[in-house]
């Protein structure tokens, strides 16, 4: 999350927007909390991904991002 956060040049508090702590997207993105689902979903949309997107792993994001592409 933080890497696509900080691709996108969004701040946590710009990501976190109404749904979701500073604090909370801080510790998420060090991996000290698991967010929920319907969290994550909040911040795919936020991020204009997936939450599969999220969810994946290093070989099955870039999948993902080949396959977005050629959609």
């Amino acid at each position: 999350i933080k890497k696509l956060r900080l691709e996108k040049m969004m701040t946590q508090s710009q990501l976190s927007g109404d749904q979701v702590t500073r604090n909370m997207l801080s510790l998420i993105e060090k991996g000290k909390a698991v967010p929920s689902l319907q969290t994550l979903t909040y911040i795919a949309g936020r991020l204009n991904v997936s939450t599969a997107f999220l969810l994946a792993d290093e070989r099955e994001e870039r999948m993902l991002k080949k396959y977005c592409v050629q959609l």
